[in-house]
């Protein structure tokens, strides 16, 4: 069909049909010394955390929104 849409998960079963969408949460940042799989699994029910998850519309948004939470870290607190 040429006028499908783009980016879409069509599901279908039975006769019935349904569009599946991915959501990211907002996850956390772990400090380059702090990245162990003891310290994510540690940090698993913030990892899980529904609250302001968002769909991405692109690979380049979701690259996005990693660097964001990189240099919000790095970035010099003000006193």
């Amino acid at each position: 069909c040429d006028d499908a849409p783009n980016r879409t998960i069509l599901c279908a079963g039975g006769g019935s049909y349904a569009a599946t969408r991915i959501y990211e949460t907002n996850g956390i940042y772990l400090l380059p010394q702090d990245r162990t799989a003891e310290n994510v699994a540690g940090h698993w029910d913030a990892i899980l955390d529904p609250a302001g998850q968002g769909e991405h519309d692109s690979s380049g948004h979701q690259s996005m929104k990693f660097a964001a939470g990189a240099q919000n870290h790095m970035a010099p607190k003000n006193k």
